[in-house]
């Protein structure tokens, strides 16, 4: 697998005419797909842009909300320009595309939320199980006919109410 520079971007068409006509563009990485995989590198992010051949024109499909897409329209568009060397040779039509967990915010921000969500929860039992040693009070819990395992379910069970009681005295 050919490893691009971040300046080069991955486009697809499904047209090999087009494609030949969008090599000419050094900051172009161009596939020929077919319509079914084309639409499922869209989907996925393998492609910025993909080109569709229309009859007398080209439909450009991209997420608008993405820089690298707006980028790689314009540089198609003008690799098209300078491929026919004559102005607007063509007609263009731009297809929006907003795939939901295309973009990368859309990782960020969940997995930041679920990290902080068990990372809270795991200082939380944590500093539930160390203060109750300090009190001295783990010795007598686990003195009692009860396993280990049981008395740490039971300390997670009892987690959110025990906590909220911490927090407000």
């Amino acid at each position: 697998m050919m490893r691009l520079s971040p300046d080069v971007l991955k486009i697809g068409t499904v047209d090999p005419t087009l494609a030949s006509a969008l090599s000419s563009q050094k900051s172009l990485s161009v596939e020929t797909l077919d319509h079914r995989s084309s639409e499922r590198a869209l989907q996925t992010g393998h492609i910025v842009l993909l080109e569709i051949p229309v009859p007398g024109g080209v439909v450009y499909r991209y997420d608008d909300t993405n820089p690298q897409g707006r980028l790689a329209r314009l540089l198609a568009e003008r690799a098209l320009w300078q491929s026919a060397r004559v102005p607007n040779p063509i007609k263009e039509s731009d297809e929006l595309v907003r795939e939901r967990g295309a973009r990368y915010i859309d990782f960020v921000v969940p997995g930041l939320l679920g990290m902080n969500l068990m990372g809270s929860a795991i200082w939380g039992l944590a500093f539930g199980i160390v203060d109750a040693r300090r009190k001295r009070l783990l010795r007598r819990q686990l003195a009692s006919p009860m396993r280990r395992w049981q008395y740490l379910l039971l300390d997670v069970a009892a987690a959110s109410p025990r906590r909220s009681a911490y927090s407000t005295s």
